[in-house]
Parts: structure tokens; sequence; C-alpha cells
């Protein structure tokens, strides 16, 4: 007895029955089979005796008409000659592996040009920063030159200027802080 789930041949699936003589590929005794959804998903012998039923005289056997149904089912996979039932589960396994593999990728580069634009923004914030430092320090250092300057210098009127400037600007500052 071989029981289990095995490949339904060509021959048979154009010229489907309720049960049926096969010989499985492993050994070389005639064995009775039934038709019967590997993925349980659809009970097709009795999907079978609901047709015979409803049809009593029918020019089609109701197992032809059975597995010839279009079938809307997300457990439904497409025959492929050769390959037995748990091969075609086994494949679409490894399909779906595949497919999180990759939608696992996507969200990945994804992911990482976010962080690069992130990155990209940091650094241009670092820079502007840097900028207004540097600013600060050259204007520092103009003024203290400017105040340091003896009055017989040449520049004097350039450093009285920058001072009142300076506290112009301090007191700006200090009105609003």
């Amino acid at each position: 007895m071989n029981e289990g789930y095995h490949e339904a041949d060509t021959v048979f699936r154009k010229n489907a029955s309720e049960t049926f003589d096969f010989v499985p590929g492993e050994s070389n005794a005639v064995n009775k089979g039934e038709i019967s959804c590997y993925r349980q998903a659809a009970n097709l012998p009795n999907e079978i005796a609901a047709v015979r039923e409803a049809k009593r005289i029918s020019a089609v056997d109701p197992a032809q008409e059975v597995i010839n149904r279009l079938r809307q089912c997300s457990k439904f996979f497409v025959y492929e000659p050769g390959v037995d039932p748990p091969g075609h589960f086994v494949e679409e396994k490894a399909t779906a592996l595949e497919d999180d593999r990759k939608r696992f990728e996507k969200s990945l580069a994804d992911f990482q040009v976010m962080l690069s634009a992130r990155e990209a923004r940091h650094n241009w914030r670092l820079g502007v920063y840097a900028i207004i430092v540097a600013l600060i320090i050259a204007c520092v250092q103009i003024w203290a030159s400017a105040i340091s300057m003896p009055s017989d210098a040449i520049g004097i009127n350039f450093g009285r200027r920058v001072l009142a400037y300076t506290q112009t600007v301090a007191s700006w500052f200090h009105r609003t802080f």
C-alpha cells in the first residue's frame, strides 16, 4: 500500500474520474486512488458528490467538472508536470521566501537611503554652524585688534567705528534678552 499524495498524471487530468487505479513511481503495484486537494483548501470528494446529485444525467463526469472549475483560492498553485504535490508546496514556500527576501532587501535599501539623506542634512547643518562660528571668531578678532590699536595707528577711526557698532549691537541684545 502506498498512502499519501501522488502526482496525477496528464492522462488522468484530461480524463478524471472519482476513483482510479494508479501505479506510484516508487512501486510496481496498482493502487486505488481518489481525487483530493493536497492543501485541504477544497473538499473535492464532496464537491463531486454534490455535482453527481445535482446532475444525475450528464455527459461530463462529475469529477471532470470539479477538477476543471476555475478556482479563486489563495492556496491554489498551477500544475507542473513531473512535480508531486509536496514538491509544489516546497516550491511555493521557496518562492514566498524569495519574495520575502526581496521585500526585506528593498526595505533595507529604502532605510539606507533615508539614513543617507538624514546624514547629508546633518552634515549640512554642521557646515552652516561651522561657518557661523568662524564668522563670529573673525569678527571678535577684528574687534579685538581694533580696540587694541594705539591712538596714533592708521586705522584708529575704523577701530572706533567697530567699537561703536559693537556697543550698539550689544545694547540691542541687552534690550531683547
